[in-house]
């Protein structure tokens, strides 16, 4: 568990970082202020999969370049 295999090294979940930022203000569109994930995001990420905390990365990184 909180590992997942890659070619022939081992990746662990906890090496992916959490994308917060520290600026934890809920908005009224219901994204955070400063790593735009929604509460539902925010509170699923230690439970997260690798891929799926890597799906989320690239769906914040996409909100992010739209956001500007």
């Amino acid at each position: 568990v909180g590992e997942a295999r890659e070619g022939s090294a081992r990746v662990r979940v906890a090496d992916i970082p959490s994308p917060c930022v520290a600026v934890c203000r809920m908005r009224d569109d219901g994204f955070c202020d400063g790593c735009l994930r929604t509460t539902g995001e925010i509170a699923a990420w230690p439970s997260m999969s690798r891929e799926d905390r890597i799906r989320l990365l690239e769906i914040l990184d996409f909100r992010r370049r739209r956001a500007v």
